[in-house]
C-alpha cells in the first residue's frame, strides 16, 4: 500500500524521512514536473483478534519499502548466483513505487544505489498504463539489461508500482563477441573456398555458354558456316556444343536444297509466264480477227441477219469480248511476274484520254442495266501518269463498278486535288462488298462473292493488276463499302513535274 507523508509521521520511527526520495533526471523517462516524492510504499499484514468466536480487534504491521536494500539484496543474492561483471552488477532488482527507484542495488556511475531514478517511458506505458508484464531489453540508467518488469497492485487492484529483475547484457555479448571470434576465421575460410570454387564452376559452366550464345545470334543473322570451337570441362556442355554444330550444319543443307528448290520454282515460273504470255498473245491476235468478223456479221456485211442469227452474234460478241478481256490480264500478270511492268508517264488529259473512251467502250452494258453515270471532275482535269495504265486502271473500276451494281443504280466518278495528289474515286450503288473480304480484294485469283447474287464471272486478277499499276506510279489504292448500300474504290497519284 501507499501511505502518505502524515501517516508515516504517525508511525514514527524516522518513517516519513526513509520515504523521502528527491527525484533524479533520467535518460529516456517521462516527463515529471514534482521534483521529490514524500510518501512511501508498505508491505503489510493485518491478523483479525478473536474472542468467543467473534472479531473483537486486529493486529497489524507493516515494512517500509523505500531504501529497504536489504530487501532487494536478498532477492538479487536468491535468484543470482554471480554477483559481479567487469566491476558492475550482473543481477539486478529494484522495486518502484510507481515510476521512482526507491530500493534497488542498480547503482550510479558513482558507485552509490540509483535511488530516484526513474523507468523508461516505454517501460512506463506498457507497465503502469496498460497494466501488462515488460520483456524486453531496457535502458537501466546507464547500461543494457535484458529485464522483466512485473506492475504492483494495492488490496483494491489499483497498480501502485513495479517489481523490476535484470541481467546484464554484457556479458551475453561479450560471449556472443567470443563465439564469431571462434567460429568466424574457418567459417570465412569454407566460405572462400565455396565462392573459389563456385568462381571456377561458373567459369567452366559460363564460357561454353557464351559461346553457345554467340553461335545461336551467328546462326540466326545468316551465318550458317559458324561452328562452335573449343573444350568443355564437363561432359553434359560437350554434347551441347556438338548437338549445337550438328544442328547448324543440318540448317545449312536444308538452306541448299531449299535455295535449289527455290531456284527450280523461280525456273518453272518463269517458263510458265513465258509460256502464258506467248499463248495469250497468240489467241489475242486470233480472237482479233474473231471480233472483227462477229462485227461485220452484225452490222450486216454478210448479208441481213434474222433475229435468232442477231442474237447468238450478240452472244459470240459478248463472250468474246471477256475473253479479250480475260487474256489482256493474262498479258498484264505475265509482264508484272517478269518485271517488265514499267511506267512511261508523260501529262495527260484524264476526261478527254482516258475516261472518255472507257465509257463509250462500256456504254452498251451500262444501257443493258439502265444504269446512271455521273461525272465529278474538274474540267480541264490534267495529271502526270501513264496513259495506258491509267486507262487499264479505268476500266478495271468502272467495269467493276457496272458489274457489281444494282440495276437501274448510280456511278459516280469523282476527281479531285488533295493534298499534293490527284484522287479520283469510282462509286456505285449495289450489293458493297462484305467487311470481310475487303482485305482480300488485291489479291491474285481473289473474285468477289457478295452472297446476295450468284458468283460473277472473271478472271480474279483485274484489282490485283489495278493496285500494281497505281503503286507502280507512285500512289496507292483502296476500298470502302456499306454492306448492302454502295462500294467505292479510290485511288491517289502524285503531282509530279509541276
Amino acid at each position: 500500500v501507499i501511505l502518505s507523508r502524515e501517516a508515516l509521521e504517525r508511525e514514527g520511527d524516522g518513517l516519513a524521512e526513509r520515504a523521502y526520495i528527491e527525484l533524479i533526471p533520467t535518460p529516456k523517462a517521462k516527463p515529471r514536473p514534482e521534483k521529490y516524492e514524500t510518501s512511501g510504499m508498505c508491505l503489510m499484514a493485518a491478523v483479525p483478534i478473536r474472542s468467543d468466536g467473534n472479531v473483537t480487534g486486529a493486529i497489524y504491521g507493516g515494512v517500509l519499502l523505500n531504501r529497504n536494500f536489504d530487501l532487494v539484496d536478498e532477492i538479487r543474492d536468491i535468484i543470482f548466483k554471480e554477483r559481479w561483471y567487469r566491476g558492475k552488477e550482473f543481477g539486478t532488482v529494484t522495486i518502484f513505487q510507481w515510476d521512482v527507484r526507491i530500493a534497488t542495488n542498480v547503482l550510479k556511475e558513482s558507485g552509490e544505489r540509483a535511488i530516484g531514478t526513474r523507468v523508461s517511458e516505454e517501460v512506463y506505458d506498457t507497465v503502469l498504463l496498460k497494466r501488462k508484464p515488460w520483456f524486453e531489453r531496457a535502458f537501466v540508467v546507464h547500461d543494457w539489461y535484458i529485464s522483466a518488469y512485473e506492475p504492483i497492485f494495492n488490496p483494491k487492484g489499483k497498480v501502485i508500482g513495479i517489481l523490476y529483475v535484470g541481467v546484464l547484457e554484457k556479458k551475453y555479448n561479450d560471449i556472443r563477441n567470443r563465439a564469431l571470434l571462434t567460429f568466424f576465421p574457418p567459417l570465412a575460410a569454407g566460405v572462400l573456398i565455396v565462392l573459389i570454387f563456385s568462381f571456377m564452376l561458373s567459369h567452366d559452366l559460363s564460357l561454353p555458354m557464351r559461346k553457345l550464345v554467340e553461335g545461336a545470334e551467328r546462326i540466326a543473322s545468316g551465318d550458317l558456316d559458324y561452328r562452335i570451337e573449343g573444350k568443355a570441362r564437363f561432359v553434359e556442355m560437350k554434347q551441347l556444343m556438338d548437338h549445337f554444330n550438328r544442328m547448324a550444319q543440318a540448317l545449312k543443307e536444308r538452306e541448299g536444297q531449299l535455295e535449289r528448290a527455290n531456284e527450280e520454282l523461280r525456273n518453272l515460273n518463269r517458263n510458265y509466264m513465258e509460256m502464258l504470255g506467248f499463248v495469250s498473245h497468240e489467241i489475242k491476235n486470233a480472237l482479233g480477227n474473231m471480233l472483227m468478223s462477229a462485227y461485220n456479221l452484225k452490222e450486216g456485211y454478210a448479208g441481213q441477219l434474222n433475229e435468232v442469227q442477231s442474237r447468238m452474234v450478240g452472244i459470240i460478241l459478248r463472250n468474246s469480248e471477256r475473253l479479250k478481256d480475260m487474256i489482256k490480264n493474262y498479258l498484264d500478270l505475265s509482264r508484272i511476274e517478269k518485271g517488265e511492268l514499267e511506267a512511261h508517264k508523260r501529262k495527260v488529259e484524264f476526261n478527254e484520254e482516258i475516261l472518255s473512251p472507257v465509257i463509250e467502250e462500256l456504254k452498251g452494258q451500262m444501257e443493258s442495266k439502265e444504269m446512271r453515270l455521273t461525272v465529278q471532275t474538274p474540267d480541264p482535269f490534267e495529271l502526270v501518269a501513264d496513259p495506258d495504265m491509267l486507262r487499264t486502271i479505268v476500266d478495271n473500276l468502272l467495269s467493276n463498278a457496272i458489274k457489281y451494281g444494282k440495276e437501274g443504280g448510280e456511278i459516280r466518278v469523282i476527281g479531285a486535288e488533295e493534298n499534293g495528289h490527284w484522287k479520283i474515286s469510282l462509286w456505285n450503288e449495289g450489293e458493297g462488298i462484305p467487311p470481310d473480304q475487303l482485305p482480300l480484294l488485291f489479291t491474285k485469283f481473289t473474285r468477289l462473292d457478295t452472297g446476295g447474287s450468284r458468283r460473277k464471272s472473271g478472271s480474279g486478277l483485274g484489282l490485283f493488276i489495278t493496285k500494281e499499276m497505281v503503286e507502280r506510279q507512285g500512289g496507292r489504292i483502296w476500298a470502302e463499302s456499306e454492306y448492302g448500300k454502295w462500294a467505292m474504290f479510290t485511288f491517289t497519284l502524285p503531282k509530279e513535274g509541276e
